[in-house]
């Protein structure tokens, strides 16, 4: 998680964008999307490489999302590949979450990055 407690303009998107690029790329993540969606896009061929999953502009204080939750937890990422059907991934990502100020929902393991100004 990467937070600073003044809000917009301090690099946090920045800085998490630089880490995907050190690790390959990231693939960017709505809290709007579907659960079923993302996991489509992380199975497809483009985010097979990507190391990073990026949750930006949270806008909750206290952000809590089960069904993500257990997606960052699991071990292997599986379910519905576009024109495919069923596929599996290892989960290796990296889940990096932007956001002004912030509490980390019960099954998240994270570090913390906080940046003061």
């Amino acid at each position: 998680m990467i937070t600073a407690p003044a809000g917009r303009g301090k690099g946090k998107t920045k800085l998490a964008e630089a880490i995907g690029r050190l690790c390959g790329g990231h693939i960017d993540i709505s809290p709007q999307e579907d659960i079923g969606t993302i996991k489509q896009r992380l199975l497809s061929p483009n985010a097979s490489s990507k190391r990073v999953a990026l949750l930006d502009n949270i806008k909750k204080s206290r952000f809590s999302w089960a069904e993500l939750e257990s997606l960052i937890t699991i071990d292997t990422i599986s379910g519905k590949r576009m024109y495919v059907g069923e596929a599996s991934r290892p989960n290796r990502l990296s889940w990096v979450r932007g956001q002004a100020s912030a509490r980390a929902g019960p099954q998240e393991g994270l570090h913390r990055i906080r940046g003061d100004s």
